[in-house]
């Protein structure tokens, strides 16, 4: 109740709450939680593509010196990450050093990172960010393929006196009908056709 006698020293002062600030999630810690997160989703395959991504973007943090994180992913980054993967990122396992991505190859690992980060802000493991300006490129190249005519002759060829090269010949035929990567048709197994159809995780 309000009053003229009142003495406004006599309040006694509640000591508000101190305002900590939310740490960000570590981004190598955070990549290596969405990469264990799609083992049962995924081909071995997609496993390693991912994990050499995190190589070429630990590559790209030691030479700009600089911690990796959420909160730099802008498009100066970008621009600094294309740089690098065009001109200073060696390529392994080469006799001679070599430097640079192909253009198709870097726009995997932007698409792939993009994928990342993507599935952490749907988690609200960190907060939204614009991936607008990470630009995923690509460059064109030569389509070539075999025609049904030339697929059926290679189909034909008699190989049995060679039990192996008429297995690569089935494989590769196998290959050309189905679109599958080699990485794919070369390791299926028999437990993939199921009720006379083929199951292979991307």
């Amino acid at each position: 109740m309000f009053s003229p006698t009142f003495d406004i020293a006599t309040l006694v002062s509640v000591p508000q709450p101190v305002q900590t600030k939310k740490r960000e999630p570590d981004f190598f810690q955070e990549l290596d939680s969405y990469i264990a997160s799609k083992n049962s989703s995924v081909c071995k395959e997609s496993i390693a593509t991912f994990r050499v991504m995190k190589e070429r973007l630990k590559a790209f943090e030691a030479y700009r010196r600089e911690r990796l994180t959420f909160h730099s992913l802008d498009y100066n980054l970008y621009m600094e990450m294309m740089e690098f993967f065009t001109y200073h990122y060696i390529l392994r396992r080469k006799k001679d050093t070599v430097y640079g991505l192909k253009t198709s190859t870097i726009g995997k690992t932007i698409k792939q990172l993009r994928m990342f980060v993507k599935e952490r802000v749907r988690r609200k493991i960190v907060p939204p960010i614009d991936m607008g300006d990470f630009k995923i490129v690509d460059e064109e190249t030569d389509a070539i393929y075999l025609s049904y005519e030339e697929i059926g002759r290679i189909y034909a060829l008699n190989l049995s006196a060679d039990k192996t090269l008429e297995l690569y010949r089935d494989m590769f035929v196998l290959g050309c009908l189905t679109g599958l990567r080699f990485s794919d048709y070369s390791t299926l197994r028999k437990e993939d056709m199921r009720n006379g159809m083929l199951y292979k995780k991307n």
